[in-house]
């Protein structure tokens, strides 16, 4: 995917460009963008114990990296949950287009990296 053309010279916002404005709070979750290209967007979702990241959705594949040890509960729509139990630099990859909801299961907080692939 690196391979692909990223292009983090050329930002449409965060890094060198302007500040991304697209976020969200609610009762138990963050989420932002921290940066994105035409091909990339890499964004923050910080769980907290118990937290849920509504349902969303996702056209292409994406991949979740884990800055912490966490245990999260993946409901893809139509589908039986998935346990997600990633320590931290472990990655899930996502294969889109998805609709899915988070649920933070553990006891601590789960902060996660989303890199969304856009081709």
């Amino acid at each position: 995917e690196v391979e692909g053309g990223i292009d983090p010279e050329h930002p449409e916002c965060g890094l060198a460009a302007a500040e991304c404005r697209d976020g969200e709070f609610g009762d138990g979750f963050t989420s932002s963008t921290l940066f994105e290209t035409p091909k990339i967007k890499v964004g923050r979702v910080d769980l907290d114990p118990n937290g849920v990241l509504p349902k969303h959705t996702h056209i292409q594949s994406h991949v979740l990296v884990a800055l912490a040890d966490m245990r999260l509960s993946d409901q893809e729509t139509g589908k039986d949950a998935e346990n997600l139990q990633l320590k931290v630099g472990e990655v899930a990859w996502h294969e889109g287009p998805e609709e899915h909801m988070l649920t933070n299961v553990g006891d601590k907080a789960a902060p996660i990296i989303v890199v969304e692939f856009k081709e």
